[in-house]
């Protein structure tokens, strides 16, 4: 590198932290932090020194574009996991998947200790079909290891050309390394759907949180509570990998007549937030159970954190992921953006479930169900010979029989099972308790 070469580079390093030091004197004007720092020379000089040995020694010519983009990268990564630098074409994918379409597997996957570890694959998504579960590692992307810098373009390989393979090794805990092949796929999903259960209960469950998540579920409930008002209804927010925080708050709302709902706080006034319920509960006080589990993160946790501190239904599971920080989408003039960690959210009773996520009121273990089949059949009263009749005048009206897809869905699923069992519970003891009406 010549000298002319060098002088050029720490003149352009020290015209961009002039460049910074004016821009945060002007964005601070009527907000001023009391950490902002200016930058200091010496820190400039030992970034321009590295730079220039690095271009003058590195083994392979490397150009002054792919440094600083590395210097970037490097830079939010070292903050904490959710903080990144964002390509316009990786803004538009963003801003296409609170949307609910995108192209890709439909997994949630985040940098977690030098891993790209599985947040939660999605509803209906090649990733769910290939059994990819929450704490999932994946350490290679078809011949790429994930080791070293190599993680960082793990979230991007995941995406590709619709229709095209790519082959993933796994470790998951307690079980061999794997490896298995998806396809590539449109995205496409709803947030929320919802089915009727026994003792007119009802399932509804959130994928993500959209732009239409809390309209959805208000029309999904709306319609199965057209005959008769719904018992209760169990908020499935397993493996919810979040989304919007506006959606959670719009969904927490349905539920709560009153109360706060979240509050985020940061080092702007601006990332400082307060959200509460307005009046109207859609069930009008029915009880609810909501189903966590450590794939629930990010939004969804605002939801069951919101719904708990408001002693508005019961958390069953297990402990959620505890992804406790809000993310801002902050563009920039070249059409690149930043994705920058700007504030933490606090539940109503004032607790941050950062690293810690909601605790569950009633702890699941994961288990799964197995059909028995029939052995002898039991033997009661009406079996036994002269057994006397029954003379009441009014039969009682046994149990409408589950339909085969309510079968199918509570066999395949414990937590699910024993969450419409509790349901039930509260549901009954919500009528035997209710003033009588004379």
């Amino acid at each position: 590198m010549t000298p002319s070469t060098r002088i050029l580079i720490s003149a352009a390093l020290t015209a961009l932290a002039c460049g910074l030091t004016a821009s945060a004197v002007e964005s601070t004007k009527s907000e001023q932090s009391p950490q902002s720092q200016p930058i200091q020379v010496d820190d400039l000089r030992r970034f321009a020194a590295v730079f220039r040995e690095v271009q003058a020694s590195f083994v392979e010519p490397v150009s002054n574009k792919q440094l600083i983009d590395a210097a970037i990268f490097g830079l939010l990564s070292q903050l904490d996991p959710h903080s990144a630098y964002l390509s316009r074409e990786q803004l538009s994918a963003f801003s296409d998947n609170a949307g609910g379409a995108y192209g890709g597997l439909g997994v949630e996957v985040q940098i977690q200790n030098g891993a790209l570890r599985i947040v939660a694959p999605m509803d209906e998504s090649p990733a769910m079909r290939a059994g990819l579960r929450s704490g999932d590692v994946i350490t290679q992307i078809d011949d790429l290891v994930l080791d070293g810098a190599s993680v960082f373009q793990g979230a991007d390989l995941l995406k590709g050309e619709l229709g095209s393979a790519v082959r993933l090794s796994v470790e998951r805990a307690g079980v061999p390394p794997f490896e298995v092949e998806l396809t590539r796929e449109v995205i496409k999903f709803k947030s929320a759907r919802a089915e009727i259960l026994p003792g007119n209960t009802a399932w509804l469950r959130i994928s993500a949180f959209q732009t239409d998540t809390a309209g959805s579920a208000s029309a999904a409930l709306k319609r199965l509570s057209q005959k008769r008002p719904l018992a209760g209804v169990v908020l499935d927010l397993r493996n919810n990998p979040g989304g919007l925080l506006a959606a959670s708050v719009a969904l927490s709302d349905l539920f709560l007549e009153s109360g706060k709902i979240v509050e985020t706080k940061g080092r702007q006034k601006s990332a400082e937030l307060n959200f509460s319920a307005t009046p109207g509960d859609i069930l009008n006080g029915a009880p609810m159970v909501v189903l966590i589990n450590a794939g629930t993160a990010s939004a969804a946790e605002i939801v069951a954190g919101a719904l708990k501190d408001n002693h508005r239904a019961l958390i069953v599971g297990q402990a959620s992921f505890g992804k406790g920080s809000v993310q801002s989408i902050l563009p920039l003039e070249n059409g690149d953006g930043v994705k920058l960690t700007t504030a933490r959210y606090y539940t109503p009773n004032g607790s941050s479930i950062q690293n810690q996520g909601i605790l569950p009121d009633v702890p699941l273990r994961e288990l799964e169900l197995r059909r028995v089949e029939p052995g002898l059949r039991p033997v009661k009263e009406a079996n036994l010979p002269n057994h006397l009749g029954n003379h009441q005048t009014e039969a009682s009206t046994p149990p409408a029989p589950l339909n085969n897809q309510q079968v199918d869905m509570l066999e395949a699923d414990y937590a699910l099972s024993e969450a419409v069992n509790m349901l039930r519970a509260l549901a009954l003891n919500r009528h035997s308790t209710a003033p009588s009406k004379r």
